[in-house]
């Protein structure tokens, strides 16, 4: 049986959802499940996989859809993936300092690069919070608008910083890899891609060679 879910105003990082979908898949005993936040994209997504319903052409992209494939009834399978995703959350929160403001950061640590994983309709104002504190910015975010993505990359010019996205997924940077990235050697070669996977495969076919 199939059974679906939409979590009103629940936001979670593409990152933090693919990272946990096969460990929850595999400790709650379910043929299938998928995560993603409601934007059109990840709705085609859903639909690529025959996991779709038309209840789901409610969510927005602030909005947790949760699609599952079940073997057996679970009725309260939604609660038990929304608990140990939040559990995951707040257990990687504890592990180390967080700050909540990109200002709080800054003060604390100075740091030069920001990685921007919010909801499309705030990404672009983060980013600009990030260009004024001199910082790049690696836009992990989708569904920002063009507008936006051209006033920013216009700043970052004018401030000489990178800005990387929207929909930046992965990145090499002296050596640390961001958001998804293989660990390969470091060289002597730059690579820019519009695919993010046909980056990592590239880079991981250069490494074999010696």
């Amino acid at each position: 049986m199939k059974d679906y879910k939409i979590l009103k105003n629940s936001y979670f990082d593409s990152v933090t959802l693919m990272s946990t979908t096969v460990t929850l898949k595999k400790e709650l005993k379910l043929k299938e499940l998928v995560m993603f936040m409601g934007t059109d994209m990840n709705k085609d997504m859903i639909k690529s996989v025959g996991l779709y319903h038309e209840s789901l052409d409610e969510a927005m992209p602030n909005d947790l859809m949760l699609a599952v494939e079940l073997d057996e009834a679970f009725p309260n399978w939604a609660e038990e993936v929304v608990a140990r995703l939040s559990s995951s959350k707040s257990k990687s929160s504890d592990e180390k300092t967080v700050y909540k403001t990109i200002n709080q950061a800054y003060e604390a640590i100075e740091p030069n690069i920001a990685v921007i994983s919010v909801p499309g309709l705030y990404a672009a104002n983060e980013a600009f919070k990030a260009l004024e504190k001199n910082m790049h910015v690696m836009l992990f975010s989708d569904n920002v608008s063009v507008e936006d993505e051209i006033a920013l990359k216009d700043l970052a010019i004018k401030k000489d910083l990178l800005v990387m996205g929207p929909d930046c997924g992965t990145a090499i940077i002296n050596g640390k890899g961001l958001c998804f990235a293989n660990q390969v050697r470091r060289g002597s070669i730059g690579l820019v891609a519009a695919s993010g996977t046909g980056l990592q495969e590239v880079t991981v076919i250069i490494d074999r060679f010696k």
